[in-house]
């Protein structure tokens, strides 16, 4: 029996098709509508008690087969890629970098208004590798896994996940701060890094912000007029050229931009279409980096890719199991300690 109360941790169903083989079904009652009083998931059928096991709706079972895909074929290839070009002796030195995928993927495939730029730039850093090339090697991952699993993950679980009113300005407008600003206004390693320094402070207060003045309750349509699209095609383009310099930035803007006035839009939905925009926008800023720039560090992104998707299997359960204001707070104390750590590195350095 399924309970029609709370959202529950996932559970797995097993039946048998028409040929007899077993089908593991992985399935799970997501509670997508966050302001729902009663806690039921909108995508969760009502059954009697005197019916059988429910049968998901196709929506959730598209969600289930899209796991079992990447599990079982997508996530065999990526991990055996390193293995197949640099050999298993360089790879294993690469241990980490998984890891560091993994950590990374978790808050944007959870719901959060963060890349994972956030992650990798500051934790490269410390292992030797040039700024420049962590930003490089940031929009490779975003181009992955923000503009890919997810929101290709929420858009099989709630088609309105991504407001496509904005997607053709921001994208547009993002492309062409970004390219704007590899090209003309480029910057020093030394400055990239300050610079990402800094943005990590500010962003450690608006999540506190965030935390304190509830945004659940927004869920206000977004309308395009000739001064929005202004709005968000300048906006946008700046993101773009902050993401240039530090591989984050306009998913942020975008974000604070959605729900804010006077659109005030749902806080998920805000969250899963600044994530894309931040994704495909690095899709451009990758193949600039590498055939123009030639910086991008292939052999660390290839140990990298398999983390991607365990990351992105992992973001919903934990926001799930532990709930999203605990993963926060996490995230401002990392926040405050790249900064700090920057911020010493350099002035130790002067």
């Amino acid at each position: 029996m399924v309970s029609t109360g709370a959202a529950q941790a996932p559970t797995f169903h097993f039946q048998f098709d028409c040929c007899g083989r077993c089908v593991c079904r992985k399935i799970f009652w997501w509670r997508l509508d966050d302001s729902t009083s009663s806690g039921e998931s909108p995508d969760h059928e009502k059954v009697s008690s005197n019916s059988g096991p429910p049968e998901p709706d196709r929506k959730v079972t598209r969600h289930t087969y899209l796991l079992l895909w990447e599990s079982f074929v997508l996530f065999p290839v990526l991990f055996s890629l390193p293995f197949i070009f640099f050999g298993w002796r360089e790879t294993i030195l690469l241990w980490y970098v998984p890891l560091l995928a993994i950590i990374a993927n978790i808050f944007p495939s959870g719901g959060a208004p963060i890349a994972g730029g956030i992650v990798f730039i500051p934790a490269l850093i410390m292992t030797g590798v040039n700024a420049k090339a962590a930003v490089a090697f940031s929009c490779a991952t975003q181009m992955i896994g923000c503009g890919v699993f997810t929101p290709l993950q929420w858009a099989l679980l709630d088609k309105k996940s991504i407001i496509t009113e904005i997607i053709a300005v921001c994208v547009i407008a993002g492309v062409a701060g970004c390219l704007l600003a590899l090209v003309v206004f480029p910057l020093n390693p030394d400055t990239v890094e300050m610079f990402f320094a800094g943005f990590c402070v500010l962003l450690a207060i608006y999540v506190v912000y965030g935390l304190f003045h509830d945004l659940t309750t927004n869920d206000g349509a977004v309308e395009m007029n000739y001064k929005n699209v202004a709005i968000y095609a300048t906006s946008s383009f700046v993101g773009g050229m902050v993401t240039a310099w530090i591989g984050i930035g306009i998913e942020k803007v975008l974000f604070i931009l959605l729900t804010s006035y006077p659109h005030k839009a749902h806080i998920r939905h805000s969250c899963v279409t600044s994530i894309g925009v931040v994704g495909w926008v690095s899709f451009f800023a990758f193949w600039f980096h590498l055939f123009y720039l030639n910086d991008v560090p292939l052999k660390i992104w290839c140990c990298g890719l398999p983390g991607l998707v365990i990351g992105s299997h992992m973001g919903p359960q934990i926001n799930l199991l532990i709930g999203s204001k605990l993963v926060m707070y996490a995230f401002v104390l990392m926040l405050l300690f790249n900064s700090f750590w920057i911020f010493r590195k350099n002035l130790v350095q002067l």
